[in-house]
């Protein structure tokens, strides 16, 4: 798979596009929406934006942070320290998947 492929992080834990059944104890409608277009990259993160304006893969950088990464879905839900307040308000604790592994 290429590293430029549209669905990235999607398709690096699924192989056939299918409903969620977790998304049935989502009760907040927009919860749930959000989160689905979350997944399915429909969102304003720079990884997705920079593309239209033809800004490289690896220069889509977070510009919230100083990490100097790419602001990817990965780093938003689990490493950028802005949302650090998010991710414990909505219990969001994971030491894997990390971009080694």
């Amino acid at each position: 798979m290429s590293i430029q492929s549209n669905l990235y992080y999607y398709r690096m834990f699924k192989d056939v596009l299918s409903y969620e059944l977790y998304l049935d104890n989502i009760t907040n409608d927009k919860r749930r929406k959000t989160l689905t277009q979350f997944g399915l990259s429909l969102h304003c993160l720079f990884i997705e934006t920079g593309k239209y304006n033809g800004t490289p893969r690896n220069k889509r950088k977070c510009v919230l942070c100083t990490q100097n990464v790419c602001e990817s879905e990965y780093h938003c839900l689990l490493c950028c320290p802005l949302y650090k307040e998010l991710r414990t308000k909505y219990n969001i604790t994971s030491s894997w998947p990390n971009l080694n592994t």
